[in-house]
């Protein structure tokens, strides 16, 4: 009853009869086949209810709604449908400019959370396609992408703690669904969408404790020892021993922010600042860490700002970091980063009040008891005064040889 063509240039064109027999043909841009070929069928079955005088299935109806209001209107002057209520001129367009525009406007987030639309951005546009029409994702399909996340083919780049079977992280995928909800959100907010189709999917972020992995100071020497210079060496301190978080909170570490009279450093943190007198908070120079920061002190050349003039806009510091640790004989940990200042938070409660701990690292208790605080090696053996298996000898207990 209805076919769909491409011209030369990629256009697409819906052609069918009316109900009367007349020729019709629609135009739908350079629309993926996909998408065109769920508009064929719904014009079919809309054909049927008209010739019919029946009313449209249910499916149909919801579709309808999801539709963008321009080939909603091409429809309804076709007679293949009622125009919208108050129809709107809007619409969100494709996908790719839909989401740039949106990150575009953020103008109130700092430069770590454009990074991860961007990162969501890129996930989204591989599964759907940048020229995917946005009102044509329906609630289904989010749920098609959010199973997409939990595999394999979502991971374009292994991580050295990732088995090469496993899809990606549950924080990292509800981030991406997270932030696909955002997205569709704003669209539905400024009348360019009818429904958000991610509304019904989890996103909420958690504490992933599974990962957890406790750094010893014997591991952080080792790792040290075989950083390749003095700035290598100072950005893992910084994150192991003053417990900052990395890559946010290194970018801006100036010799400025050394109150060296006080032995306390500032540290902006771009996490923090929108909360206010949290722009910034003031980290003691660690016996552990200040070594560190005089020798590069005595290594920056005249007239440097900034702590770590070659490190601070590395993008990706996490692979260097795992061939580093490969280096010291240690097998990478998962979350290479934040487990270095989880163990700095675990290490500094066994010896300093909560208030003071978290305002060293700037986090409420509550983080530090969902995202941080570990129970360790150590915990268990002072617990328990043991440090290796019991056998029946060391407990005066004879049994007979297993057979």
């Amino acid at each position: 009853m209805a076919s769909v063509s491409t011209n030369g240039k990629g256009f697409r064109r819906l052609s069918f009869s009316s109900v009367e027999g007349k020729p019709q043909m629609t135009y739908l841009g350079k629309t993926p086949m996909k998408v065109c070929e769920t508009i064929k069928t719904r014009v079919e079955l809309l054909l049927v209810a008209k010739a019919s005088n029946s009313t449209i299935d249910l499916e149909t109806a919801k579709w309808l709604t999801s539709i963008a209001p321009t080939l909603r209107s091409k429809l309804a002057a076709k007679g293949l449908c009622e125009p919208q209520a108050e129809e709107s001129k809007a619409d969100a367009g494709t996908l790719q400019t839909f989401i740039e525009t949106y990150i575009t406007r953020r103008t109130d987030v700092g430069p770590r959370t454009i990074r991860n639309y961007r990162q969501s951005l890129n996930a989204i546009v591989a599964f759907f396609k940048a020229d995917r029409l946005v009102a044509s994702i329906n609630a289904a399909e989010a749920k098609d992408f959010e199973r997409h996340l939990k595999t394999a083919a979502a991971r374009k780049v292994k991580s050295s703690t990732a088995e090469k079977d496993e899809g990606l992280g549950k924080n990292t995928y509800r981030r991406f669904l997270r932030d696909a909800k955002q997205f569709w959100k704003d669209g539905v907010e400024r009348g360019l969408l009818q429904t958000n189709p991610f509304q019904g999917l989890k996103t909420v972020v958690g504490g992933d404790r599974s990962r957890d992995f406790h750094i010893t100071g014997e591991m952080a020497a080792a790792v040290l020892e075989k950083c390749p210079d003095h700035e290598w060496r100072l950005l893992f301190a910084l994150g192991r021993y003053g417990g900052l978080r990395i890559p946010c909170e290194i970018e801006n570490l100036t010799w400025d922010d050394m109150l060296w009279d006080k032995g306390l450093f500032m540290v902006r943190s771009p996490k923090t600042k929108q909360h206010d007198g949290k722009e910034f908070r003031l980290v003691p120079m660690f016996e552990e860490l200040r070594p560190h920061i005089d020798m590069a002190y005595q290594l920056a050349p005249e007239g440097e700002i900034y702590l770590l003039p070659n490190l601070r806009l590395q993008v990706n510091t996490r692979t260097m970091l795992a061939k580093i640790i490969n280096r010291a004989g240690l097998k990478p940990w998962p979350k290479l980063w934040q487990n270095l200042r989880s163990s700095r938070a675990t290490e500094l409660r066994e010896t300093f009040p909560a208030h003071v701990t978290t305002d060293w690292l700037g986090h409420s208790e509550a983080i530090a008891q969902k995202y941080y605080l570990q129970v360790t090696q150590e915990h268990i053996d002072k617990a328990t005064g043991k440090t290796t298996r019991p056998t029946p000898e060391t407990i005066g207990i004879h049994h007979p040889p297993r057979k």
